[in-house]
């Protein structure tokens, strides 16, 4: 900027040797500047009149401020940020007054989408001068939330500057699950959060819930009562088992360990024998370990009708699946008979009926056995305590066969709860005595 002092300069400088510039300075007049100048040598007037040496004339130069510096010029002096001449004012990169453009100054300049001359960023224009939009990270008059780029489903914030929230149906950072509504029952809660079996609320189709996978209290992990067959094990209920699958191999309909077979307690009880003790010979027959005694095959005598010959019968102990029942296979020797043999003799066979088993005999002889009538009983399976037994049913009188008239005659009883396991022959003439031994079944597990 040219401060008065340089100008004089300048203009006197112009002006040449001989005169003489004086600058009249007002200090309340902004307009052009005025100068008065002095000649020392004689000019004429242009109507001819001459001039004496020394004279002085006073003249205006008409110099104005068009030859000073001022914005719009084109050129950024000293003062101004900018000068683009014609191209200062609004709208434009360099204003009216040669200053920047700049965001907040209110004049949309280039490259701004918006100035509204504020210092609000929640309004329409931004502070960026970029017209408000959803997802430019700055949250407005009208929007719930803006995190820019991390706008969208399953965020925060959705992509409509919306907050995520349970029931919108769009399923957010804190939330398990959202079906789109907040109604319970339906799998997924008001709150959000996945309805499963223990979360302490009883939802539809749920029995009860008593918040915890305990399946050994009221509520099971399955949210209903305990009841054999669920498949869960629940001890305080009674149950020593349960698989659920209901086949009984393993784990009964009742919730007990299922029996697998049947075997002996190893102490023996011998009953007997009874009849003639004049014998010519004596034979022990064991049946099989999972066999029992059944019978008596034998042979009598075709005109007095005594035992001539004799062997005993075996069968299979047989244990069913569920309802876990006891029967027997195909009765069979449990050797080579003994005694007196002739073909004519006449051959008899006293059994129990199929599924009885042997618990004792009434024996009718003199000097040979003359008659045999079996008892016989069930053996049967039942639950007591916690776990399956054995039991027997009530003792039968089964067949009769031999000397039908004769009546003089000793029992054979086993002991209560133990079965005919093997038995002892003697003989002579005939079969002379009968004797047993018995033993007590039991169930393997």
């Amino acid at each position: 900027m040219h401060t008065p002092r340089t100008l004089a300069l300048a203009l006197a400088l112009a002006l040449g040797p001989g005169c003489t510039l004086v600058l009249e300075e007002n200090p309340d007049f902004d307009g052009p500047l005025t100068t008065s100048a002095t000649e020392s040598e004689s000019a004429s007037s242009t109507s001819g009149a001459s001039a004496s040496s020394g004279d002085t004339t006073s003249m205006t130069t008409g110099m104005t401020t068009a030859g000073l510096p001022v914005c719009g010029d084109g050129v950024v002096d000293l003062g101004e940020e900018c000068d683009d001449a014609g191209q200062n004012g609004p709208g434009y990169a360099c204003t009216a007054a040669c200053k920047y453009n700049v965001c907040g100054d209110g004049d949309q300049g280039p490259g701004e989408e918006c100035d509204d001359g504020n210092s609000e960023n929640a309004d329409a224009c931004t502070l960026d001068c970029t017209v408000a939009a959803c997802g430019d990270g700055v949250v407005q008059d009208n929007e719930e939330c803006d995190l820019g780029g991390k706008n969208g489903d399953g965020q925060a914030c959705n992509g409509t500057c919306k907050l995520n929230v349970c029931g919108d149906g769009d399923k957010g950072p804190d939330e398990a699950c959202d079906d789109g509504n907040v109604e319970p029952g339906d799998g997924c809660s008001d709150t959000c959060a996945l309805e499963a079996c223990g979360d302490g609320k009883t939802d539809p189709g749920e029995k009860c819930d008593d918040g915890n996978m305990n399946d050994d209290d009221t509520c099971t992990s399955l949210c209903a009562p305990p009841v054999c067959g669920d498949g869960l094990y629940s001890p305080s209920q009674g149950e020593k088992c349960d698989d659920g699958n209901g086949d009984g191999l393993v784990c009964s309909s009742i919730c007990l360990v299922a029996p697998k077979g049947i075997k002996y307690i190893p102490d023996p009880y011998e009953v007997g024998p009874v009849g003639y003790p004049e014998f010519d010979g004596s034979t022990n027959f064991s049946c099989a370990e999972n066999q029992a005694l059944v019978g008596f095959d034998a042979r009598l005598d075709q005109v007095a009708k005594f035992f001539k010959s004799a062997v005993p019968l075996c069968a299979p102990l047989i244990l069913t699946t569920e309802p876990y029942q006891v029967t027997t296979g195909n009765p069979g020797p449990a050797g080579m008979g003994v005694g007196p043999y002739d073909m004519n003799d006449l051959p008899v066979t006293a059994l129990c009926p199929k599924g009885q088993l042997l618990v004792g005999a009434d024996v009718y002889y003199d000097f040979e056995v003359q008659k045999i009538a079996l008892r016989c009983a069930e053996l049967t399976v039942f639950p007591s305590n916690g776990a399956y037994q054995l039991g027997l049913g009530p003792a039968q009188l089964g067949m009769q066969v031999g000397n039908l008239d004769f009546n003089i005659y000793e029992p054979l009883d086993c002991p209560p709860g133990t079965i005919a396991k093997d038995a002892y022959l003697s003989w002579g003439s005939g079969i002379t005595e009968i004797g047993l031994t018995c033993k007590k079944p039991q169930l393997v597990f």
